[in-house]
């Protein structure tokens, strides 16, 4: 079952540590991407919201060489790293949250 996404402090910091360790070598330590998609822009392939997010890492995507992390790291570490990485695009995008999955129509527009 799939743990609610807790965007505090402590999950965010949990969650560095768990993107550091597992996700780096595909997305960069600058999260803007190589092997894997850039996780700091408004285009999220599979969706942006976190519960898309988590879903994502949970199933992986095997057709383009993501592992399937949810049996690897657990909910819990899942919804932490989901939880960093929310933050972590909000911070870079200017966003809030919502709609993360399209693009705003301007930037700075609230």
């Amino acid at each position: 079952a799939a743990v609610t996404v807790d965007l505090s402090e402590a999950n965010v910091e949990a969650g560095e540590g768990i993107y550091t360790a597992n996700c780096v070598a595909c997305h960069g330590a600058d999260m803007k991407g190589g092997i894997g998609p850039n996780l700091l822009d408004t285009t999220w392939i599979h969706g942006g919201t976190p519960e898309n997010i988590q879903h994502t890492i949970t199933v992986g995507v095997p057709d383009k060489g993501m592992l399937t992390w949810g049996p690897i790291l657990g909910p819990e570490k899942v919804a932490q790293v989901t939880a960093y990485l929310v933050h972590k695009n909000r911070e870079a995008t200017g966003t809030t949250g919502g709609d993360a999955d399209t693009k705003p129509d301007s930037a700075g527009q609230s």
